[in-house]
C-alpha cells in the first residue's frame, strides 16, 4: 500500500513539473525540402513525444532536468536522426534522408507476401502486449466545409488497454477538452433547414408545445466525425481486411522496396483491392518488422462506394454524393521489446450537391481529419477506468471531462495548430 502511494506521489509530482521546456522546429525531406507531416519527435527510450503538423512544424514539451537525454526524430521510410537536448539552441530545422532498401538488401525468407502476413498475425501474441497497459494520448479533429472551419476539437484521453488476448473493449477517459468559439455553421442546405425550423416553430406555438431546432451541423458531424471513429482503431483486436486471410482473395499483394523506421528494417507489402470490399476500394502498404515479424504500420487510401440501395434514395431527394475519398494510417512503436500503439490517423473528403428546380444548385466540399497520438505509456500499476468516468462516444465531449489530477494543457504535447492557438489567446 505504501509502495503504491509513493508511486502515485511520484507520478503526480512528475505531471505537475512536466512541460517546463519547449523545443520547436520544422522537419523536411532532405532532397526536396518538402515538409514531412506527422513525423514523430520524442525522447529516446520513452513514449513522450509528439508529431508534426501538415507544414512539418512541431512543439515538443519535455520535463525539466533532462538535458542529458536524446531527442529522436522518425518518419516512415527515412533515416532517424538524434539530437542531444543539451546542444539544442533555438528552433530546429531538421532534414531527414529517405531510406529505401532494395528487396535483395533485406534478410527475407522464400515466402510469398500472404505468407508473411499470416506469420505476422500468428505472432501477435509474441509481438504485442500480453498484459494490460495505459496510455495518455492527444486527440484532434478538424472539420472543414469549403475552406471554413466547421469544427476543431482537441482532447486528451487516458486509456486502459486490456491484454490483446482479452476480449474486453478498450476503455477511455477524457481528461481535457477545448474548442474555439469562432467556428462556422455548415452552409450546405442551411436555407432549407432554416425554413423547416420556422415552419416547425409555428406549428409548435399553435399547439402550445416546445420546439427543438434542428441542427444539421450536429447531424453531419455525428455521421462523419467524432472521436469514436479513431478511438476504435486497433488493427490487432480488429484486423484490417488486408490482414484477414479469409479475405486474401479480394486483394492483390506484391513486395515493394523495404524502408527503415525507428532504425528497424521493414518489409513492405503493397496491396490493392480487386473490386469492392465492404463498399470500399483501397490500396496501400503493410509494414512488417524483419526481425520480429511484427506489424509496424498499415497505411492505405481509397474510396467509399455509395451502396446501390442508397443511390435511388439520394436521387429522389435531389442529393448527389460523390464517392468519399479516404486515407487511414495506423502505426505502432517499439517499447520495452513489444509493439505498442503510436499514432492513428484518419482523413476523408467528399463533395455533395443539392439540385434545385428554380434556383442554383448547392455544392459543398467537406474535409475531415482526425489524429490520435500516444504520448505516454504505462505498464506498471495499471487500473481500469472507473465506470462513471468512461467516455461514451454517444454523449457530448464537453460533458464528459474527468480530470482528477488537474492536468493542464501546457503539460501536454499537442499538434501545432495556429487556428486553435489564436483562438485560445483571444
Amino acid at each position: 500500500m505504501k509502495k503504491h502511494l509513493l508511486l502515485h506521489l511520484i507520478l503526480v509530482i512528475s505531471i505537475s513539473s512536466f512541460a517546463q521546456k519547449t523545443i520547436s522546429g520544422t522537419i523536411v525531406d532532405a532532397e526536396n525540402k518538402q515538409p514531412l507531416p506527422f513525423s514523430t519527435i520524442g525522447l529516446q527510450g520513452s513514449s513522450i513525444g509528439t508529431v508534426t503538423n501538415t507544414d512539418g512544424e512541431f512543439h515538443l514539451n519535455i520535463p525539466i532536468g533532462l538535458d542529458d537525454e536524446i531527442i529522436v526524430v522518425n518518419f516512415l521510410g527515412y533515416e532517424s536522426r538524434r539530437f542531444p537536448i543539451s546542444g539544442i539552441k533555438g528552433s530546429l530545422f531538421i532534414e531527414l534522408t529517405p531510406s529505401v532498401l532494395q528487396l535483395d538488401e533485406l534478410v527475407i525468407r522464400p515466402l510469398s507476401p500472404t505468407d508473411y502476413i499470416k506469420l505476422a498475425v500468428k505472432k501477435i501474441g509474441q509481438n504485442y502486449p500480453t498484459d494490460p497497459f495505459q496510455t495518455q494520448a492527444y486527440y484532434r479533429e478538424k472539420f472543414v466545409e469549403n475552406g471554413e472551419y466547421v469544427n476543431m476539437v482537441e482532447g486528451v484521453f487516458n486509456s486502459y488497454y486490456p491484454s490483446y488476448q482479452d476480449t474486453l473493449e478498450n476503455q477511455h477517459q477524457l481528461l481535457l477538452y477545448r474548442q474555439p468559439a469562432d467556428l462556422s455553421n455548415i452552409d450546405f442546405m442551411s436555407d432549407f433547414v432554416d425554413k423547416q425550423n420556422r415552419k416547425g416553430k409555428k406549428k409548435a406555438e399553435k399547439k402550445g408545445e416546445d420546439f427543438t431546432k434542428e441542427d444539421p451541423t450536429a447531424e453531419i458531424q455525428k455521421g462523419f466525425g467524432g472521436p469514436d471513429n479513431i478511438l476504435s482503431m486497433d488493427l490487432i483486436k480488429d484486423l484490417e481486411n488486408c490482414l484477414d486471410s479469409t479475405l486474401f482473395k479480394k486483394f492483390k499483394y506484391s513486395f515493394a522496396n523495404g524502408v527503415k523506421y525507428q532504425e528497424r528494417e521493414l518489409l513492405v507489402i503493397h496491396f490493392e483491392s480487386k473490386g469492392k470490399t465492404e463498399h470500399m476500394r483501397q490500396e496501400g502498404e503493410i509494414y512488417i518488422d524483419v526481425i520480429s515479424d511484427g506489424i509496424v504500420a498499415v497505411e492505405y487510401s481509397g474510396e467509399f462506394v455509395v451502396p446501390a440501395l442508397i443511390r435511388p434514395v439520394l436521387f429522389a431527394l435531389g442529393i448527389g454524393l460523390k464517392n468519399p475519398i479516404f486515407s487511414k494510417k495506423v502505426r505502432y512503436q517499439l517499447h520495452e521489446g513489444r509493439w505498442y500503439p503510436d499514432n492513428f490517423q484518419w482523413f476523408v473528403d467528399f463533395d455533395i450537391k443539392k439540385r434545385h428546380m428554380f434556383s442554383s444548385n448547392e455544392k459543398s466540399k467537406f474535409y475531415i481529419e482526425q489524429l490520435f497520438k500516444i504520448n505516454r505509456i504505462a505498464i506498471l500499476d495499471i487500473e481500469e477506468i472507473k465506470e462513471e468516468s468512461r467516455f461514451d462516444a454517444d454523449e457530448p465531449m464537453d460533458e464528459q471531462i474527468f480530470n482528477e489530477n488537474n492536468l493542464r494543457w501546457d503539460q501536454v504535447n499537442t499538434l501545432k495548430t495556429e487556428f486553435l492557438e489564436a483562438a485560445q489567446n483571444n
